[in-house]
């Protein structure tokens, strides 16, 4: 097996990967969030969150080029120095991309735990009506009212 193809075959499936990645991400914003109303705080969510996901693909992509570069250019073995630099670049992105998958995932949790909130809040709300409604004597069934 030439030495070459295992970064190759590597560099092959995240760039399939980011490509279905990027695909996905693109096709559920366009049938979800994109019909929202522009004003919509869940549609600005959606938006950021898109561009957080979409960078993450574009960087797999970038990452799945750069290994097999790395791997065949013959420059990399008449220049150690080059070699080096080049690979911490390619770490680099691979930490800035797992940065970007980490602010996604807190910010998901900060806005569902907002959203939870916000609808507890709201229950609590529509049961104290209630709960003031069957209060002044208005919240009786049809049982209760033996004239209707």
């Amino acid at each position: 097996m030439p030495e070459w193809l295992p970064a190759v075959v590597t560099g092959v499936v995240l760039l399939l990967l980011a490509a279905a990645l990027g695909i996905f991400h693109w096709r559920a914003w366009v049938a979800g969030p994109l019909k929202l109303p522009p004003e919509d705080i869940l549609r600005h969510h959606a938006a950021r969150q898109l561009r957080r996901r979409l960078q993450v693909s574009g960087l797999l992509a970038v990452i799945g080029v750069m290994i097999p570069l790395g791997d065949v250019l013959p420059v990399f073995r008449r220049a150690p120095l080059l070699f080096v630099i080049y690979w911490l670049a390619v770490l680099g992105l691979v930490v800035w991309m797992v940065l970007l998958v980490l602010g996604d995932l807190a910010s998901n949790v900060a806005f569902h735990r907002l959203a939870q909130s916000d609808l507890h809040t709201e229950r609590k709300k529509l049961q104290d009506e209630i709960r003031r409604y069957h209060a002044e004597g208005n919240g009786r069934s049809r049982a209760d009212h033996p004239e209707s």
